[in-house]
C-alpha cells in the first residue's frame, strides 16, 4: 500500500503555439497536430497538443532548478494525456511513501487538469 503526498508546486508554463515552432525546429518533429491549430482541430483531441517529449525536458528542467533532492538514477515516463497549448501546466513534486516496508520515492508529476 502506497500513501502519497504533495509537497510542493516547482512550477508552472502556459505553452504557447511560439513554443511548439521553436521546439519543432529543434526536434524536427513537425507534425502538424502540434503546429497547425486548423489541423489540429480535426483530430482526436479537437486542440493543438503539445509535444509530449516537450513537457517532459520542461519539467525536468523545474525539477533540476528547483530542488535540491537527490538526483535519480532513472526515468519512467507515462503520457497519460494530453497537455494542450494555452492550458497551465503544472509540475508538482508528490512524495509516495509505502506503508510497509518503509521506503519513499520522490516523483515528480505533471497536473494538466486546467482550472
Amino acid at each position: 500500500m502506497t500513501r502519497m503526498t504533495i509537497s510542493s508546486c516547482l512550477g508552472e508554463k502556459h505553452f504557447t503555439s511560439e513554443d511548439q515552432l521553436r521546439f519543432a525546429a529543434l526536434s524536427g518533429d513537425r507534425n502538424p497536430m502540434h503546429l497547425d491549430p486548423v489541423f489540429a482541430r480535426r483530430t482526436q483531441f479537437g486542440r493543438q497538443v503539445v509535444h509530449g517529449i516537450h513537457t517532459l525536458l520542461w519539467g525536468l528542467d523545474q525539477f533540476f532548478a528547483g530542488t535540491d533532492l537527490p538526483r535519480p538514477t532513472s526515468l519512467k515516463v507515462r503520457f497519460a494525456k494530453p497537455a494542450f497549448v494555452g492550458d497551465a501546466v503544472q509540475l508538482l513534486c508528490v512524495r509516495h511513501e509505502a506503508v510497509a516496508p518503509p521506503a519513499a520515492r520522490v516523483a515528480a508529476e505533471p497536473d494538466l487538469d486546467p482550472g
